[in-house]
This record gives C-alpha cells, structure tokens and sequence, in this order.
C-alpha cells in the first residue's frame, strides 16, 4: 500500500471553470486522492453546477475562496493575463499551494513574481500539463533530433 494510501484527500479549489478549469473537473471528480471543495468564477451558472454537483462553496470572489479554513491548493485556470495576480495572491495572501495552467505568465518578469512569492511562502507550484512525454511529441523530438 502506498504512503498516499494513507493521506486525506488533497481539498482544491478550483479558479476558473472554463474550458481548462472544466476539464480538470471531469479528470478529479472521482481522483481518491482529490475532494473538490470550492470554485471560483464570474459565470453564476457555472458556479451553481459545481456547487450542485459537488455540494461545493462557490464565489465570485477569489478572496473568499482564498480565505477558506479547509483549502490545501488551487488549480488557477482563468484567462493567462490574470495569472500572475491571481498566483501571487493565493501564496502570498493565502499561504496555499498552486497548479497553474500553462501558460504561467505572460511575461518572465511576471513568472519570476509569481516564483518569489512561492519561494517566500513556503508554498508549492506545479505549472499545466505538458505533452512532452506523449508518443507523437517524443517521436516528431527524434526526428527533428536526427537531422
């Protein structure tokens, strides 16, 4: 058995239900190791299918979701220009572990923002997802590798 065997569930909220927010949903919904806690949106249809389906608190306000007592980490996934404010505030303000979809910033300037207030708070950033280990990737990788 392994040591996650034995761990509560990781409690996320999720910021942003679009598309990328959406489909990380349907991918946790039944994760043992994930319980969805909390959304964050400005779309009040969105927020009212999550809270059903999942019988979570929901905002339009990521302060109020940040404030939360039982939140471990969030999954930021709202348009790419809001992500470096959004980032910065949940581990500076909030103390609370990241995954932040691809990109994390629009600019290296903002990236290295986003890093310091990680670095400073003693908190966790994971970054998207990446394809680089998928078949076709790794294949068209080769071929460009051998000339």
């Amino acid at each position: 058995m392994s040591v996650a065997a034995n761990l509560p569930p990781l409690r996320l909220g999720i910021v942003g239900l679009g598309v990328a927010g959406s489909i990380m949903v349907m991918n946790l919904r039944h994760h043992p190791g994930v319980k969805l806690v909390a959304a964050c949106d400005l779309n009040q249809s969105a927020l009212e299918c999550f809270a059903s389906d999942f019988n979570a608190f929901t905002t339009a306000d990521l302060s109020e979701l940040l404030a939360l007592p039982d939140l471990d980490a969030v999954y930021i996934a709202t348009p790419h220009q809001l992500h470096r404010e959004q980032a910065i505030q949940a581990a500076a303000a909030a103390g609370i572990h990241l995954i932040v979809e691809k990109p994390l910033a629009l600019t290296l300037g903002d990236c290295d923002q986003i890093i310091e207030a990680v670095a400073a708070n003693g908190v966790q950033l994971v970054v998207g997802h990446t394809h680089s280990f998928d078949p076709a990737v790794a294949k068209m990788a080769a071929v460009i590798a051998s000339g």
